[in-house]
Formats: structure tokens, sequence, C-alpha cells
């Protein structure tokens, strides 16, 4: 006669229901490359996230470009938070719901199109924030 423990069974559950969770996730390297106004966003430290999770983190070198290996991609739009310290402040912005992946776990950011967007019909100028953001002094030479 077989006897099962109770906490036995428990535990194949629990390791099968973790096994099933993590099929549906996708570990891939993902790339973003970022630019303002065809200019490298570099030396900024780029976490790209779904949701409130982060699942990779990154600096874009000097031609804006930053790769995240292994990344758990759920679906091919994702959040990005992008950071630098600055001189006499930090400068940092949130993109959610705005970056889409290409079929190669790629984007092109270009963050004129976003400030564009973003100031459309506000009144408020463009240069506000790519100030705020550290995009008028880019420096990656």
């Amino acid at each position: 006669m077989c006897v099962i423990k109770f906490n036995d069974m428990k535990n194949t559950l629990l390791l099968f229901l973790a096994t099933l969770s993590m099929s549906a996730f996708a570990q891939t390297d993902v790339s973003l490359k970022m630019t303002y106004n065809g200019n490298p966003v570099c030396k900024y430290e780029v976490t790209i996230k779904h949701g409130d999770v982060a699942i990779g983190q990154g600096v874009t070198d000097n031609n804006g470009e930053v790769t995240f290996a292994q990344a758990m991609l759920i679906a091919s739009n994702i959040d990005v938070h992008a950071h630098k310290q600055g001189a006499a402040s930090d400068m940092s912005f949130d993109m959610k719901g705005y970056v889409i992946l290409d079929e190669n776990n790629h984007a092109d950011i270009k963050l004129e199109d976003l400030l564009k967007e973003i100031t459309s019909g506000s009144g408020m100028p463009e240069s506000m924030f790519a100030g705020s953001w550290g995009l008028n002094a880019l420096d990656c030479h």
C-alpha cells in the first residue's frame, strides 16, 4: 500500500504550479535605443518594467543603446524608467504604456516624439521637459 503524506502532495503541487507559471514568461534579451533629436541619450541608468515589477536594468552607452540580458518578458509592451545623476540634480523620466517592443524585442525610443505627445495642447514648452530630463546637455563623448 502506498501512503502519500499531505506535505508531500502540497510540495509537489507547489512545485508544479511554480513550473507552470514560469512557462508563461519568456527569458530573452531586450534592447533599447534612446535618442533626442537624433542625438544619443547616453549614460542613463535604465530600468524596464512590467507594471511595478523590474525585469531588467542597464546603462545606455555612448550610442544611447542598452541591452537587458535574459529579461522576463510577459508581453511586448514595457514601462521604462531612466535616471541620471547630474552635477546639480537628479534627472529622470518614466514612460508608462508608451514603449512596445518589435518582433526582435527591440525599441527605438525617440524622446522628441514623446515630448510632442506630452505637451500637445498643454501650452507647456517641450524645452521645459527636455531640460528637466537632462536632454539639452547630452555629452556622450
